[in-house]
């Protein structure tokens, strides 16, 4: 595939192979568990896997008796040893158990001749025909690998880090990206050296070859990783004079892709992109006019204005009062140097409280706006564990404030925010790291279900209450889901919720009532039902 063919042209040269599929089961093949794994992912195949492992094997004599086991394979020490499942694992029976393992786990693998090495034996290791093969195998981690999407096998990614967080980047995003390119001899092309300290900063669609340019869009921020692209996917037959490279060659990147910043396709066909968008923990610098809705001239109207003002997204902007929850989430789908006009109705203003002599209650207000500057907050992904934590407690306290003033979609909105950098795994904390963070996520969550509760979104109730739950069990949790339940007419769920709860605390009020509640309910619901029935089939 030349590099500049575009990504959706699928190469049929015939150069790319799928992965290699690996036994599931192998007949033969038992496995004991002797120290139990971590976590519920196992390997697939074409994952490189690293183990330590000890191998013996005996005969069964003719008589019916067994030979003592004879060791004829083993690491040493911290040696680990690295096998690519569907490629050179020693035999099927051995890969078949590598396949049920889960990180960290060790297990006995007791393999019959048919899942050993058979008929043939294993001649450099000196294991006769017909051998029993018994192997004890740690499974210490893995490389994911992954073919990227719609090349066939021609491009693969083989993961040293995933990187964090869900996000991947587009094609017209930017990315922050070090990679150095090789042949598979490891003669390295001209390409950017990974050990420089500064990435390049690249738009997507501009990285050559094409298999570079799909795989990138396959990262996460942080993602370290090997891609391989076959010759359709890389410089193709004829290769290339700048970078240097032979004609059909496979080339290997190593990629790290520190950074990206997402850009809006605004006309989806490239004309005009925007990135760079505010956020909570940003900090705007704007120019702005405020006025009450009307048909009066703008300057009668306008209560506020400004000019280079900077407000810090997210924070409670105690000079700023005419920083309304609108006008932030306005700001957030601007760009630097882009003029708005900015309509807000009475919820997202001022509510029914109003603001001094010009704003009366319900009032829609009109902001024009231009931010003039963007300054960036620290990304999340890049912080440290402490400076996490304090992010997820500096903006949890702001949504507590507005939750408490009665002002439940800001809080909403800030809780959601405050969660972002808990939200998900950071392979690179240890235990007790993950422990706190675990604890932060939960008490994001059950203030986003007490928001919800009040807003009276009781489905999103039910699924915040949900994740909660899934990470440990949780009273409030319940308590609240139950209580949507109620409202969504599952009363059954609802029922069962409070006698768990009832269970668990005999001596709270609220939970009986609800519960005796709930049961009159069901009774009436039940009863409701019967005449229903009754009537229609006499």
């Amino acid at each position: 595939m030349p590099a500049d063919m575009s990504d959706d042209e699928i190469p049929s040269d015939g150069s790319s192979s799928p992965m290699p599929i690996s036994p599931r089961e192998a007949k033969g093949m038992e496995k004991t568990i002797i120290t139990e794994g971590s976590g519920w992912e196992k390997p697939k195949d074409g994952y490189e896997v690293f183990v330590s492992m000890k191998g013996k094997f005996s005969r069964v004599l003719e008589d019916g008796s067994e030979e003592d086991e004879v060791l004829f394979d083993q690491t040493e020490g911290d040696e680990t040893r690295k096998y690519v499942l569907g490629s050179n694992v020693p035999c099927k029976g051995l890969e078949a158990a590598m396949l049920q393992m889960k990180k960290g786990e060790k297990a006995l693998v007791k393999l019959q001749p048919e899942a050993a090495f058979g008929d043939e034996g294993l001649p450099d290791k000196s294991v006769p025909p017909k051998a029993r093969v018994t192997y004890e195998v740690e499974l210490k981690s893995w490389h994911k690998v992954e073919e990227v999407k719609k090349t066939h096998g021609a491009v693969k990614v083989l993961y040293l880090e995933e990187g964090q967080g869900y996000e991947r980047p587009k094609a017209h995003d930017i990315v922050f990206i070090k990679y150095k390119a090789r042949l598979e001899d490891g003669y390295e092309i001209g390409t950017q050296a990974m050990d420089t300290e500064e990435s390049t900063r690249i738009c997507v669609e501009d990285l050559q070859p094409a298999g570079l340019r799909l795989a990138v869009q396959e990262l996460k921020r942080g993602s370290k990783a090997v891609v391989t692209a076959k010759p359709s996917y890389a410089w193709g037959s004829e290769g290339s004079k700048d970078p240097a490279v032979p004609p059909d060659a496979t080339i290997l990147f190593d990629v790290e892709l520190s950074d990206f910043h997402t850009v809006e396709d605004v006309c989806k066909d490239g004309g005009i992109q925007a990135w760079k968008k505010p956020k909570i923990g940003s900090t705007c610098v704007i120019s702005f006019s405020a006025a009450v809705e009307g048909g009066d001239a703008w300057d009668s109207r306008e209560f506020a204005s400004g000019q280079g003002l900077k407000v810090n997204l997210g924070e409670l902007n105690s000079e700023h009062e005419w920083l309304t929850d609108g006008f932030e989430r306005a700001l957030e789908h601007l760009v630097a140097g882009q003029e708005a006009f900015v309509k807000i109705k009475a919820k997202y203003a001022f509510g029914d409280q109003g603001y001094g002599d010009k704003v009366k209650a319900g009032s829609t207000i009109e902001y024009k706006v231009t931010l003039d500057e963007l300054i960036e907050g620290k990304s999340t992904y890049s912080m440290s564990s402490l400076e996490k934590h304090e992010f997820v407690n500096k903006y949890k306290e702001v949504g507590n404030h507005y939750f408490k003033q009665n002002q439940n979609t800001r809080a909403l909105r800030l809780y959601k925010a405050a969660m972002e950098p808990v939200e998900y795994p950071d392979s690179g904390q240890d235990d007790e790291e993950k422990k706190a963070a675990k604890q932060l996520k939960s008490a994001c969550l059950l203030n986003m279900a007490a928001c919800n509760d009040k807003l009276e979104a009781w489905s999103e109730v039910v699924s915040t209450c949900n994740k909660v739950l899934e990470m440990a069990d949780n009273p409030k949790a319940r308590f609240r889901r139950a209580k949507a339940y109620m409202h969504l007419g599952r009363l059954e769920e609802a029922k069962d919720e409070f006698v768990k709860l009832s269970e668990q605390n005999p001596e709270d009020k609220a939970v009986q009532q609800l519960l005796a509640t709930t049961r009159k309910r069901q009774k009436e619901q039940d009863a409701k039902a019967k005449s229903v029935f009754t009537k229609m089939f006499g």
